[in-house]
């Protein structure tokens, strides 16, 4: 089980990539990722047909999350640091 990012379960998705972001430049991996795993689950929310509900979301903030937490993944904190931040932007 990885460690809470402190948030509200309710707290929108820019919340839960600045938890991310936080964790990552704290050296918390574990944090980061279940935070930005939450992220993603809240920008996946969309509403969709039912033909077309398997399809991969193709939304650009989540495929930032997604490069964000291979980054992770593969050890590279200043990589996720650095897509994090350009997803926090408008």
């Amino acid at each position: 089980m990885l460690p809470d990012p402190g948030l509200d379960a309710a707290a929108p998705v820019h919340d839960y990539l600045v938890a991310a972001r936080d964790a990552v430049m704290q050296g918390k991996t574990g944090k980061a990722q279940e935070a930005l795993e939450m992220a993603q689950t809240r920008a996946l929310s969309r509403s969709v047909v039912t033909a077309e509900a398997a399809t991969p979301s193709d939304s650009p903030l989540v495929l930032q999350i997604s490069a964000a937490l291979q980054a992770l993944g593969r050890g590279d904190r200043a990589g996720a640091a650095q897509i994090i931040e350009g997803a926090l932007k408008p």
